[in-house]
């Protein structure tokens, strides 16, 4: 079916980092966010099969943000197609993605008849999941440019997806344990190079892992520094150094939130739209169903990042001999206290890698 697109000829949407209030009482960023708070705000409504959108400006003349007959909240993009074949639709129970659907296009220049626009369709009326689908697609539009390639879209329409499935499930981690992980980010000399290396997967052993680097991020609210290990973390692969970060993790009734810290993070980022998006990734396939919790409970991000020590994994208190045969998944408590800290600001001169973990000055 071909889909109309009027086009608002609302203002352009600002930079990221801008915020405003949406219909009701709801503050959204971004400009994806913001252009569709501003397009919700005036109040119009499509004709059935089509779209109503509002462009995001000369840089991104081939994006639109807007909504279809449904009232879903959409994101439209003209992309460039080197064959007649295109990638399959996806289909899931909160997201809609469709390749290159015949559309009407009404921009304030004129009309541009039977235009063939990608469609990604958000099934949810969430505002938490509104916020994810449009920052996430914000980098998305930042790393592909302006008139993205097929196969380009393609996978960034994978990962937005597998971010979408996963929003579907529990949450896989504690929202303390989510947040140590983001004070290391957020005090670390170099932020990109912590999200590169950031954990790309439920069952990865290490919170961050290299080549020759392991680093297991363990919070605690009672400033008792005695954490749980499994087994095989204790044990680092051959010449590779193993280290823990002990954060003291505490809730705060004037705290700081797991969407701002987020944020403060994204401001070290400038210019890096692939760490950008892989943070927006790996935090909202943790939240899983808790997105809401993002913005509604804080902590006490001073104690947090002024708490944060350093242990050789090999050198804590552990479990060292070998298991018994036919015995796995063995967990323990390790009480850290004996145990000297790990100075990676001394050891960095030595170990290179360290550097990107050392404060941020």
């Amino acid at each position: 079916m071909t889909r109309h697109l009027r086009n608002c000829c609302l203002p352009t949407a600002k930079s990221r980092g801008d915020l405003c209030r949406a219909a009701g009482s709801e503050i959204v960023t971004g400009r994806f966010g913001k252009a569709y708070a501003d397009l919700t705000a005036k109040g119009g409504r499509p004709s059935e099969a089509s779209y109503l959108v509002v462009s995001l400006g000369d840089e991104l003349d081939s994006w639109f943000v807007g909504m279809d007959d449904q009232q879903h909240p959409s994101i439209l993009v003209q992309s460039e197609s080197p064959s007649s074949r295109h990638p399959p639709p996806i289909r899931l129970e909160n997201l809609d993605v469709q390749f290159h659907v015949p559309c009407k296009i009404e921009p304030a220049g004129g009309l541009i008849a039977n235009a063939k626009c990608s469609v990604m369709r958000l099934n949810s009326t969430d505002p938490a999941t509104r916020d994810v689908f449009f920052s996430v697609c914000d980098s998305i539009a930042d790393m592909l440019g302006n008139s993205p390639q097929d196969n380009e879209l393609s996978k960034a329409m994978r990962r937005l997806a597998a971010i979408f499935r996963r929003m579907l499930a529990a949450p896989t981690r504690t929202l303390s344990g989510l947040f140590g992980e983001l004070c290391l980010i957020y005090q670390a000399r170099l932020p990109h190079e912590l999200i590169r290396d950031w954990r790309e997967s439920d069952e990865a052993r290490y919170d961050f892992s290299s080549n020759d680097l392991k680093v297991e991020v363990k919070s605690t609210s009672t400033r008792r520094r005695v954490h749980e290990f499994a087994f095989e973390q204790c044990t680092p692969p051959a010449g590779a150094l193993g280290l823990v970060a002990s954060i003291f993790v505490e809730r705060a009734g004037r705290g700081t939130s797991i969407r701002e810290i987020q944020s403060l993070i994204e401001s070290r980022l400038t210019g890096r739209p692939d760490a950008i998006l892989k943070l927006r990734e790996v935090v909202a396939k943790t939240l899983g169903t808790a997105q809401c919790q993002a913005d509604d409970v804080l902590f006490d991000l001073t104690l947090a990042t002024g708490s944060i020590a350093f242990f050789d994994l090999r050198e804590i208190p552990a479990l060292r001999d070998d298991l018994p045969l036919n015995v796995s998944r063995v967990r323990f408590a390790s009480d850290l206290s004996a145990i000297t800290e790990t100075n990676v600001e001394v050891i960095s001169n030595s170990q290179p890698n360290l550097t990107a973990y050392t404060k941020n000055p």
